[in-house]
């Protein structure tokens, strides 16, 4: 199956080999979420559920978190039409205010600054997104994009024992290609979620929640030197038209709904469980102008996705914690031309993944120690009517996190974590028999009862059987000041 039909698609699965925490200590430690205890990531309904109505519950202490970052990416093992390489500078704020008996109030902001170096005529943010749609130019250059962040959840508590949320998010870019076509992008995307939950007691919690998104990518292309602009509107990886003028604008529109469900259990003593279910519904809309005043739907692709997640947790032995996960994920996607209704991409992607992970602390030495091991295996059918390309793949992968933290004096750690993956097939990128490794490291020092510092480094690659010495490597560092009071 061709790797690029496949990338959004793969972000539904709820454990990404590369995925990363911005948890900075879950970070150095090679990225383990479930075998050592966070305060990020227990199994309540908000932290596990992601369900707003339980933030009241989940978050006691008013807090700010500060949290600068830089992230870059490079390397000869990508796809056509990505990056050669990309540096993202950002920082984040990410304050909770307990109001008593008023709820709790969650706010964030984030401004991030990319540079993409090289891009390969593709002029869309998300080129690989699974839609049969690609939108191009004739050049290679830079784009810029930058912009901000913003969200806020609200919690509170409606009745005796019953909990209600709401989420919002709100985020803008600019974009900006250094040379022809001088293509301008503003990429909007707005998120929003209302949830309830229902504490039965201690030992058994139920809550739901209800979500819409909408994202929209609007470009406008004008040649700096008053020549007429060119570009391709590629339908499927073979076939394109030719669209022509000094001044050209397209759109492309996402939007979509969906809901999920979340139980918490105690069944015994020292043993918490959680499932989650999740549905959701998209649909991308490709306008394209028409008689230079209106634009109409040339192209619409569709995405049907759900996922359901469960978690258990053992700690029944003092210092001792092992946890158990099972997840299964299908995601679903056809793209049609809406002129003339022709089906030209359908494509499916399925499977199951479970791990095991545990952690001790050594209490004599302040030394704890985990890891996780999962195993996944991902069956893709892919359908590419306009490409005449039909393939199934199934690829089988397996993935171990480890890491240790230190207590070399009261309060102030060290920390280290290795991440190593095996993928029988890369969806995103292609290759087969792919190495993952990363190398995390990283500290957290007590400055004062009320101020905390983390920071944490991870740099890894990505390395493929069948290209090679290709590679893509990936470098990320990441500070996290919290202060309790503000």
């Amino acid at each position: 199956m061709n790797k690029k039909v496949l990338f959004t698609a793969l972000t539904f699965l709820s454990i990404s080999a590369l995925a990363f925490g911005q948890n900075s200590r879950v970070s150095s430690l090679g990225g383990m979420t479930y075998a050592i205890p966070d305060r990020d990531y227990s199994l309540d309904l908000f932290d596990f559920g992601k369900n707003p109505a339980w933030l009241i519950n989940d978050e006691k202490v008013t807090f700010l978190q500060i949290m600068p970052s830089y992230n870059s990416t490079w390397g000869d093992y990508r796809r056509k039409y990505d990056f050669d390489n990309s540096d993202i500078y950002g920082v984040a704020f990410r304050g909770v205010k307990t109001l008593g008996s008023s709820g709790t109030f969650l706010g964030y902001t984030n401004y991030n600054y990319e540079q993409r170096n090289n891009v390969y005529r593709t002029l869309k943010h998300d080129t690989y997104a699974g839609e049969a749609f690609y939108m191009t130019d004739t050049t290679t250059g830079n784009f810029r994009y930058n912009g901000p962040t913003v969200g806020f959840n609200y919690s509170f508590e409606l009745a005796h024992d019953l909990f209600a949320g709401v989420s919002a998010e709100y985020g803008v870019m600019d974009g900006l290609k250094n040379i022809y076509s001088g293509a301008k992008a503003t990429v909007r995307n707005v998120n929003g979620k209302v949830g309830l939950a229902y504490k039965f007691s201690d030992d058994f919690i139920l809550g739901s929640s209800v979500f819409m998104h909408d994202n929209q990518e609007a470009l406008e292309m004008a040649s700096i030197d008053g020549t007429d602009v060119e570009i391709f509107n590629y339908r499927g990886e073979t076939y394109a038209t030719s669209l022509k003028n000094t001044t050209l604008d397209q759109k492309v529109r996402k939007k979509g709904s969906g809901f999920d469900g979340q139980v918490y259990l105690s069944p015994a003593k020292n043993l918490e469980v959680a499932f989650k279910g999740l549905y959701d519904q998209s649909g991308t809309y490709e306008y394209i102008p028409y008689t230079g005043v209106k634009e109409f739907e040339e192209g619409y692709a569709d995405f049907e996705n759900y996922c359901f997640d469960f978690q258990a947790r053992y700690k029944g032995i003092e210092n001792l914690q092992l946890s158990l996960i099972a997840n299964y994920s299908h995601n679903y996607s056809w793209s049609r031309n809406s002129v003339r209704n022709l089906l030209l991409w359908e494509w499916k992607l399925d499977g199951p993944t479970v791990g095991l992970g545990g952690s001790y602390y050594f209490r004599s030495i302040g030394l704890l120690v985990g890891a996780e091991v999962e195993l996944s295996s991902i069956k893709a059918d892919s359908s590419k009517y306009i490409d005449l390309r039909f393939e199934k793949i199934t690829s089988n992968n397996s993935q171990l996190r480890a890491g240790l933290e230190y207590e070399i004096m009261n309060e102030t750690f060290v920390r280290a974590g290795y991440n190593y993956g095996n993928q029988q097939y890369d969806f995103i990128y292609g290759g087969k028999d792919v190495k993952i490794n990363y190398l995390s490291l990283g500290c957290g020092y007590k400055i004062s009862d009320m101020i905390g510092l983390d920071l944490s480094l991870q740099y890894g690659n990505l390395s493929p059987k069948n290209y090679g010495d290709r590679k893509r490597d990936n470098l990320n560092v990441m500070a996290n000041l919290r202060v309790l009071s503000f």
